[in-house]
Formats: C-alpha cells, structure tokens, sequence
C-alpha cells in the first residue's frame, strides 16, 4: 500500500477521505454493496433481520434486500433469495432458476467411450515435383553436339522424339570395323556379330546397321531420342560442346503427377497417418487426398516433418512451388480411460489449472460446483478430460463465465477468487500458482504480424476505455468489435511451441468474451480481469507490436480488495474497475 499512497496527491487525498465516510457508511450501515454503486445505489441495498424474506437479482445476485423491489443496477424486478444459500460449501454456487434462464445456460453431459471426435489440423504446403518422374536425358556417346532440336527450358518432350544430334568419331570407327569383318563373315562370324552389336550399344537401329553394310557410306552424325516424356527443366549443353557418354544433355521431368508437401508440427504429428485425408484448394478446385507419406525425421531447424500426398496434374494447370493451405481431420489417439470429452467452451483456463462448473444433480435449486479438470489433448471445439471429471455429469458449456462472474460476486470459490477461505479438505485446491515464467517469442514476430497485434491492442483499449467511462452499451459493442479482431488475428510463420501458446491464448480470450456479452457493467468489469491477464501475457511473449511501450496498471481496491490489473497505453492511471469513483486509484505495475 505504501507505493499506492505515493501516487496520491492532496485533492486525491481529500476524496479518498470522502469516500472513505461514504464506504463507511454502506459496509457498516447496510452490510453489502457492490464496489460500482453511487450513492443512489446504496438507499436501495440493506441487510434485513435474521429470518425476514430475502430478495435479490436473478443478474446481479449481490443486491440483496428485505422487501421487493427493483435492481439498482438493471431494473430488473428483484426475487426471493434461495433460502440456505449461505450454507453452501465455497465451491458451490446457488442460482435461481430466473437467473439461469436469464443468462442462457446450458449444460451437456460428460460422455465416455464411442468414438473420439476429430482434431482439424491447419497445414501449409507447397507443390513440388514428384520425385520419381523426374529423369535425366543422357547422350549414349561421346561426340560433338551439331544441333539441339529443343534448346529452351520449359520446353515438352514426348518420348521418342529426336533432341539432339552429335558428330561420333568412336561411331565412325565402329562402322569401319563392321565393314572389314563383312569380307570375315564365312570364316569369323563371331567377329562380325560382335561389330554389328557394337554398333546397336550406339543405338543404331538394325536398318541403320544393314544401310551402312549395303552402301558402305559411313554415317557421320547419330541422333539421341528422348527416353521419356515430360517438361524439360534445365539444359545443360548447347550446340559445339564435346559431351562423353553418359553425360546429362537435358533434365527433364513428367509433371502429370505431382506431390503436394505439407508441414506439419511435432505436437500434430502424434495425430497424423498414412491414409488420413488432407482437404486443400488449387486453382479454385478443392481436393481430398490421402496421406501417403510422412517423413520420419523432423527438421533441426524448422521442427517440422513433411507430410505427402499426391495429385494428378493431366491438363498442366497445377505448378511446382505453389503454396497450399489444408486441413487434416485427424482421429485422436485415446486409451479407454482418456476417452472423457467435453466442449472447449465448458473449460476456464486458469494460468497453469483449468476450471469447469459442473452440475450438482437432485438439487431444487440449480447448483454449481467448481471443479478443477486435467486437460488432455485439444481436439477441435473439444478437450479430452484425464482427470476431474466422471462420466455421466453435467458440465456448463454455455454462460460458464456469467457462473463464474455470479460465484465471483458472490464470494465463492472461482476462476478470479482462488484465496477464499475453504475447508481443510480443500486446502490443496486452494493453494495459489507460482508465477508463471513466460517465454519470448518477438523475434519470430514479422511486420505485418506487429501491426495485427496493434489493432487487438487497440479494440483491448476501446473496451477499457468505456468500462472507464462506465457505458455498458458502447463497452458491449466494443468487446464484440474485440473479439471479431481476436478471431481474425492470424500470425505468418512461427515455431511450434509460439504457435501452441498462441492458440491457448487466442482461445481463453475468446472464451471469455463470448461469455460477456451483456451490458451489465459489472459483469464486464468482473471479465476484464481475465482478458487483461491474458493480453498482458501476449504482449509479453509476442511483443508491443509497432508501439513503443504499453503499461501494466494495478487498482489494489479492485474486488473487495484482492486487486486487478489491466493494460494500458498510456501511464496516466484512468481506473475501469471503478470508473469516476475512484479513476485514480491505481499505479504503474510494470512497463512493457
């Protein structure tokens, strides 16, 4: 506290002095009021005597008062309060069946066994030359090149066809000696098979060979024929050069089947066969192909293995090095054991814990217990469950957060409010996580990608700036403007392990967005808490962006004194916790 009075000056002072008469006087004149009440709020929010009828807010459960009414925060008509409430375990949450309705929440059971859903794996490729039809087209003697029928790359060759011609002094010879042996074919045939056979390794046909020994003119040029068809892509001689036999006078390749090369990363790798389908687009066509090959070594530099399928190309259209995006719809691998699965939207990501509301059955109120969950692997819109939870019960999977921000406003056991007083039990639940160690990933982050972080920063500053402002209506628009701009972020190239602690982040801030779509002040206040620890983790592995500087801020009153942070661009303190009560209250934690 001592560094937070040093940012306190005399006006400052003499308000906190009001306000601390006026706070006073509602804690210890009427026993509950939220932290965002004005005074008009507080003439409406009183404890009644023990055994008097309580009523409360099916959205706002913390006004609670002795007789009916309407809610100071939203107007809604005030309920009779769940009797017995205050008796429930710290980790369970009471809500009226008006306010479960109200706030939409849906739950699903926790199935076991069946099949496993799929997991959608984004890749990106290139199409590259099938190895195998590639060829060389050699000259099969040594001579001198007179003409090259195709001396341009890109050129066709069909198989066959003439592609060279060459001047042959060792083929001259050859035909000298055949036709010596021909006066030596009575008494050494042997010797005149073996000149004739000579002249065949040379590539000369048998009417070729009977010509020469009917006119004795020796041919002096010898044509090469193409071997195979295909696309010729270098050349590698041109006319007057003395090739020897062998040497490679074209390289060439069949491109009527092509492969299509795919990256995948380490942690995906694990859910990838052969024979599993990659969908994926070329030339405004789409295509399914099954994995044929997967390489069995992964690249030391890039950490990623290449996975193959191929394509037929008969008209030409398709190219070598153009790029690809797919999609593998991989099944996850499970024991029995694992196979619990539950929607991502049923699951709060906690730090290093995950945390789910689970259903408590036979209750004639609904009743929600918090309950902390290992996650397994991420299989699309699902995570499979190793530990937490038992088949058969049901989880929230719609309005966690509205569950959580009610427990939160409540004084129970929730994602925001882990150090309330629970059992002995549960003291290990209770126990608070070191501080996490983040790693650094602003090297890999291009221009392009900083300036994307810019405007998420800028739609985070928006909505903080009308939670200051405390307009509920144009913060609603802007937490939806926010998450439309998270959705749409995607970053160029990364590591393997920057893009797993992006996804993770991408995916609690869009979880808690989609739960705080409401125009209750106070729940939006209750979720920038999470979205802003968890854009503050963003900035600090992947960077300000284009900026220079951001700011951490800490409001130490923020939630009956527990203390909030968010961030801000500016190091002037302008509270979204409090709003014009108490738009000061706070310090520069950290610089960014």
């Amino acid at each position: 506290m001592k560094k937070f009075f040093q940012h306190i000056n005399l006006p400052q002072a003499g308000l906190f002095l009001v306000l601390g008469l006026l706070f006073g006087w509602i804690f210890f004149g009427t026993k509950s009021a939220p932290a965002e009440e004005t005074d008009h709020d507080h003439d409406h929010v009183h404890a009644t005597a023990a055994g008097e009828s309580v009523y409360t807010c099916s959205m706002h459960p913390q006004i609670r008062q002795g007789e009916p009414g309407q809610c100071p925060l939203c107007g809604m008509d005030l309920t009779p309060a769940a009797a017995g409430g205050g008796q429930l375990e710290p980790v369970r949450l009471e809500m009226s069946p008006e306010a479960v309705a109200l706030a939409r929440i849906q739950t699903s059971k926790v199935e076991a066994g069946g099949q496993l859903p799929t997991k959608p794996i984004d890749l990106n490729g290139t199409v590259r030359m099938d190895e195998s039809r590639l060829f060389s087209q050699v000259s099969h003697l040594a001579g001198r090149v007179e003409r090259l029928y195709l001396n341009t790359t890109g050129a066709r060759i069909y198989q066959g066809q003439k592609i060279a011609k060459v001047y042959a002094p060792e083929l001259v010879a050859a035909q000298k000696e055949l036709l010596e042996a021909i006066s030596l074919q009575r008494t050494m045939p042997e010797l005149y098979e073996a000149a004739k056979e000579k002249l065949r390794q040379w590539k000369l046909s048998d009417e070729q060979i009977l010509e020469v020994e009917r006119s004795a003119k020796l041919i002096q040029n010898v044509d090469i024929f193409a071997e195979n068809s295909g696309v010729v892509m270098q050349r590698k001689v041109s006319v007057g050069d003395y090739v020897k036999a062998g040497q490679v006078l074209f390289e060439a390749a069949n491109l009527r089947r092509l492969w299509v090369e795919f990256e995948a990363y380490e942690q995906d790798l694990g859910f990838l066969k052969v024979g599993d389908q990659i969908t994926f687009s070329l030339e405004g066509k789409s295509y399914a192909r099954p994995i044929t090959y997967i390489d069995p070594a992964i690249g030391a530099r890039t950490r990623v293995a290449k996975v193959r399928v191929e394509i037929s190309n008969p008209t030409g259209k398709l190219r070598p090095e153009m790029l690809v995006r797919g999609q593998a719809l991989a099944k996850a691998v499970a024991s029995p054991e694992s196979q619990l699965v539950i929607p991502r939207t049923a699951v709060m990501w906690t730090g290093k814990q995950s945390l789910v509301y689970v259903k408590v059955p036979d209750r004639d109120i609904p009743t929600f217990e918090a309950r902390k969950v290992d996650l397994g692997e991420s299989l699309g819109d699902q995570y499979q469950i190793l530990a937490g939870l038992v088949a058969g019960e049901e989880v929230v999977t719609y309005g966690t957060f509205t569950v959580d921000a009610a427990a939160q406003l409540n004084n129970r056991y929730s994602m925001m409010n882990q150090d309330i007083e629970i059992g002995p039990a549960q003291e290990e639940e209770k126990e608070a996580m070191p501080q996490e160690e983040l790693p650094s990933f602003v090297e890999e982050v291009k221009r392009a990608d900083q300036e994307q972080l810019d405007g998420l920063y800028a739609a985070y500053f928006q909505f903080k700036d009308f939670l200051v402002q405390a307009d509920s209506v144009q913060a609603k628009s802007a937490l939806a403007s926010l998450g439309s701009t998270l959705e749409a972020l995607s970053f160029g190239n990364l590591s393997e392990e920057a893009k797993a602690a992006w996804t993770q982040a991408q995916q609690q801030m869009g979880t808690v967005i989609a739960d705080a779509q409401t125009e209750s002040l106070a729940t939006q206040r209750v979720a920038l808490e999470p979205l802003s620890m968890e854009l503050i983790r963003v900035v600090k592995m992947f960077g300000v962006g284009t900026g220079e500087k951001l700011y951490v801020q800490f409001c130490p009153m923020a939630f009956n004194d527990k203390g909030a942070a968010w961030l801000s661009n500016d190091s002037d303190i302008f509270n979204p916790y409090f709003g014009d009560l108490m738009l000061s209250c706070g310090w520069v934690e950290e610089e960014l």
